[in-house]
């Protein structure tokens, strides 16, 4: 079989088509740790619109906004981004899954997923 080389002009398709489609981004309460075979966030609390979208080459962005009001108390343990999804919870197919920890206090989210299409190496 012949070597295939995906040049940076496909690379950056696949980006542009990767950003397209991811629309939303929930967060939640979940602890397990995050695994290949997840579909859904483990405890989803809340979800939101992608706020800004941006992609430079085969490097993108999904920036979402939370406000403080709709995060769950007292942490945020967990969020993800979804596509063919809608404002609903779990529902969508999960893409990307991040745990963290971040206190609810008086400040706003923003969440940022950077992704970088690239050929393996």
């Amino acid at each position: 079989m012949a070597t295939q080389v995906l040049n940076q002009n496909g690379l950056d398709r696949a980006a542009a088509i990767i950003l397209s489609d991811i629309d939303y981004c929930g967060v939640g309460t979940g602890t397990t740790d995050a695994a290949i075979a997840q579909t859904q966030l483990v405890a989803e609390t809340a979800r939101n619109a992608v706020t800004t979208e941006i992609r430079d080459s085969n490097v993108l962005q999904s920036r979402t906004f939370f406000l403080n009001s709709q995060l769950p108390s007292p942490d945020v343990k967990e969020a993800g981004w979804f596509m063919n999804a809608s404002a609903a919870a779990n529902n969508g197919s999960l893409i990307c899954r991040s745990q963290f920890s971040f206190t609810k206090g008086t400040q706003d989210l923003l969440l940022i997923l950077e992704l970088t299409v690239q050929e393996d190496t």
